[in-house]
């Protein structure tokens, strides 16, 4: 059934403005992938003791990002993550990290069993996160002295960086480890036109999420380190316990083709841009569909006026000019660009936009007005943390409307995995529930103990 699907999928001809990184574009295909699902034999060498090829790939990784080390994933940025943060906090330690962090971040914290302490990044009306201020990084840390670590998430998954740098330099002030989750900030060495990586920055640990915007497989990934402060050995420990024992030679053998022909070839990203800039050049023609800033010039993020929403914009450019998106949001949709994309890719979402611009002067305002996707995020109150909620054994389901003021024993997403609207541990208020209501969660498991 799953293959049926895939293949009913690619006869509709969509293109794909969305992950994984290589677009399905036929010049960045390497080899044929079922000959190239091998074992760890003799010359391949091997991911958790790599002294040979693996090695070599991994040495031009950290070239490439300006890292002290680096490391190939295969189980994505979310395995990185969760070592990065079980190899700096342990049991009942804190790290500071924003709360609208990846729920692989969260995963972390359950694995760990360590206390997060939330700041809170500024929410723009359509319901995206800003970038974090330095300032509130040192004040978090102030007030928090104790903390073992800071995670930041910069880019942020709509395209808004980080002054890393500045971030860094308050941590090393304060010697406090510095985690980036910069999963959407792959692409960032290979051009000067895109921001600074956070590896070349110098922070700590920064884990990129390579097939979201390289054209790599999806699973890749890599993660790198910096410095003297974090103990490596630790971290290769815990890398070794979240990532298989059969390591895909598929995905590790297209990062290193990948890469490398990026790497030599920097004409590809010439054309890349120059592709790019003329699509953001013609789409912020329009009068209603309002493209949107970034600091990463590749995310193409639309605000949407009040008289359509996100899924309607979704349904139109799907049926009609078979153009998929990133995501989709009420007020907001994400079209997700990459060096593989074409020439023809750029035209379709160019002319489905101009288009749609168009016909909503004449569309009827949808809904009251009233609903903003901006969730605030800080009205949530953590009542015990999400390893101890995880584990806790005396949970039962109960219907939304009935579990207000209860704690969740379980992670809510709207969109999987993404931002999780509830963690384990959090007391569920009346605005969580009505937001559950909207996207049809119907019932969620809650600690049964009601003295919490």
């Amino acid at each position: 059934m799953i293959y049926q699907k895939i293949n009913e999928h690619l006869g509709k001809d969509i293109y794909p403005f969305h992950t994984p990184g290589h677009k399905r574009n036929p010049d960045y295909v390497v080899g044929n992938l079922y000959n190239m699902d091998l074992t760890e034999i003799s010359g391949l060498d091997n991911l958790h003791n790599p002294k040979g090829a693996i090695a070599k790939t991994q040495e031009l990784l950290a070239k490439i990002y300006h890292a002290d080390e680096s490391f190939i994933l295969v189980n994505g940025s979310s395995c990185g993550i969760i070592a990065a943060i079980c190899a700096v906090c342990g049991e009942n330690e804190t790290i500071i990290m924003p709360r609208n962090s990846h729920i692989s971040a969260f995963h972390g914290l359950v694995f760990s069993g360590a206390k997060p302490i939330y700041y809170y990044p500024k929410i723009k009306p359509e319901g995206y996160f800003c970038a974090v201020e330095p300032f509130a990084i040192e004040k978090m840390i102030r007030n928090n002295p104790s903390a073992k670590a800071v995670l930041a998430v910069s880019p942020t998954y709509e395209g808004f960086v980080s002054d890393i740098k500045k971030i860094l330099e308050i941590c090393c002030k304060y010697e406090k480890i510095l985690i980036v989750d910069e999963a959407h900030g792959a692409h960032f060495p290979f051009y000067e036109g895109f921001p600074k990586s956070a590896s070349h920055c110098g922070a700590d640990i920064v884990i990129n999420s390579l097939h979201k915007t390289l054209p790599t497989m999806t699973q890749s990934a890599v993660l790198h380190v910096n410095g003297k402060t974090m103990d490596r050995q630790r971290l290769k420990y815990f890398l070794g316990s979240v990532q298989t024992t059969s390591p895909s030679y598929i995905f590790m053998g297209v990062v290193d083709e990948a890469l490398r022909r990026l790497y030599n070839n920097k004409s590809l990203f010439d054309n890349y841009l120059n592709l790019l800039r003329a699509a953001r050049k013609n789409l912020t023609n329009n009068m209603n569909i309002r493209l949107i800033n970034t600091d990463d010039p590749g995310k193409l993020l639309f605000a949407l006026p009040d008289k359509i929403q996100g899924g309607e914009v979704e349904e139109i450019l799907m049926k009609e000019y078979k153009i998929a998106l990133e995501m989709v949001r009420p007020h907001y949709v994400l079209a997700l660009s990459s060096v593989a994309d074409r020439a023809f890719g750029f035209a379709r979402l160019t002319k489905g936009i101009g288009d749609l611009d168009t016909r909503i002067n004449r569309a009827v305002p949808m809904g009251n007005g009233i609903y903003t996707d901006a969730y605030d995020f800080a009205k949530t109150e953590m009542v015990c943390t999400p390893r101890e909620a995880t584990f806790s054994f005396a949970s039962e389901t109960v219907r939304v409307s009935d579990s207000i003021g209860r704690v969740s024993a379980e992670f809510i997403n709207e969109y999987p995995p993404g931002v999780p609207l509830l963690v384990p541990g959090e007391r569920i208020h009346e605005a969580a529930a009505l937001r559950m209501c909207r996207i049809k969660i119907q019932q969620l498991k809650v600690i049964s103990c009601r003295s919490r």
